[in-house]
């Protein structure tokens, strides 16, 4: 039953207060004064409920109609009854301030004015002596009453969006940190473990006809895997600063395992000044570009050059592979990772087709980045 008469939003606001005040206006306007007689007073009570429950479910144009009813009938009340009955107009007031547009809410507030000028005329006769009567502080209250409480709900509205914006925004900065650990570790551990895998290959091929060798092998596995678990360590702490110089003896090492020439020819006052974040996410990019070309190329040669002026610094990284034909990096996070890495920092990624053939990556960063990764 009662909700039909109130919106589900609106149960909990109004049962009490509706209870109570239109058990006190029965009892005044029909039991307690009948000046227009029983059958008009229940008539009137009923076209002010009528019209109460109709505004509670209204936001347009009913809404102000219903309005303007029942506040004629509050204003006969206040000639007939008794003058204080046009504190009901609150009642109105506040359904006002629910209106779909603010000249919706004007139009309404234009009757509660209506109601206590009328109301005034008729009683005195004259409505100069209005304004220094007890009444007008209680017009001007419900005037205001609808600016008050639709500020009120308008704020809280905006608060509960921004409750849910900065809800959806952690799941997406977790989203975005598990992204990056998964990248992390598949950038990290990838190359590593793709040594320890060519390396356990070449000892096992070499345990019959070279087994001092195939030992050698086997020592340089378990310090790659022991590498591999400081790697697992460091990255579940936070990720490290990769200085470029350490990942390029990395790499070298790796192109040689691999039985690919390395041709790396770097200058390193071009990099040695560039901040640690930019510094790590060339790295990391890097050591994927490398990665990608010994797992996924058939190159037997790779070229590492870089060049700086004073707008961007350029690493390129060059094989002379099968090429971008070879579906290499489309798997995995592969070469979309160089590229989310450098747009991290305000840079360009560009993966190509040499033109000597083989693929060619290079990497371009501001010198200067306007903004500084938070977390690397």
């Amino acid at each position: 039953m009662l909700r039909k008469l109130y919106p589900a939003d609106q149960i909990e606001s109004y049962l009490a207060i509706d209870i109570i005040g239109f058990v006190f206006l029965g009892y005044i306007t029909i039991w307690q004064y009948q000046p227009l007689g029983i059958g008009i007073s229940i008539a009137l009570y009923l076209i002010t409920a009528i019209c109460f429950y109709t505004g509670l479910w209204q936001r347009g144009w009913l809404l102000v109609i219903a309005s303007w009813t029942g506040l004629a009938v509050i204003a006969v009340y206040a000639v007939f009854y008794q003058e204080w009955l046009l504190l009901y107009g609150f009642m109105y007031a506040d359904l006002l301030s629910r209106a779909r547009t603010l000249k919706l809410m004007y139009a309404g507030m234009a009757g509660i004015a209506g109601m206590f000028f009328t109301s005034y005329a008729v009683l005195y006769g004259e409505l100069q002596s209005f304004f220094w009567t007890p009444m007008l502080p209680f017009l001007i209250l419900q005037l205001l009453m609808p600016y008050v409480i639709r500020t009120i709900d308008k704020a809280r509205r905006l608060s509960t969006k921004l409750n849910a914006a900065n809800r959806k925004l952690e799941r997406y900065i977790q989203e975005e940190e598990r992204n990056r650990i998964a990248r992390d570790l598949h950038d990290t551990l990838g190359q590593t473990l793709t040594m320890i895998k060519m390396k356990s290959e070449l000892a096992a091929r070499l345990v019959d006809r070279d087994s001092a060798r195939a030992r050698s092998e086997i020592d340089e596995i378990k310090h790659s895997a022991r590498h591999a678990l400081q790697q697992v360590r460091e990255l579940v702490a936070s990720m490290r600063h990769i200085p470029l110089n350490d990942e390029l003896d990395h790499v070298q090492k790796v192109l040689d395992s691999a039985g690919i020439t390395a041709d790396i020819t770097l200058q390193d006052e071009l990099h040695s000044s560039l901040p640690d974040t930019v510094q790590t996410m060339l790295a990391l990019a890097l050591r994927e570009a490398v990665t990608n070309v010994v797992r996924h190329s058939g190159a037997s040669r790779c070229w590492i050059t870089n060049y700086a002026d004073e707008a961007v610094y350029r690493m390129t990284i060059r094989d002379n592979g099968k090429g971008l034909t070879s579906g290499m990096g489309r798997e995995g996070f592969g070469l979309p990772s160089i590229q989310e890495r450098m747009r991290q920092i305000q840079g360009q990624a560009r993966i190509a087709q040499a033109p000597e053939g083989g693929t060619e990556v290079a990497l371009t960063v501001p010198v200067t980045p306007a903004r500084p990764l938070k977390h690397v």
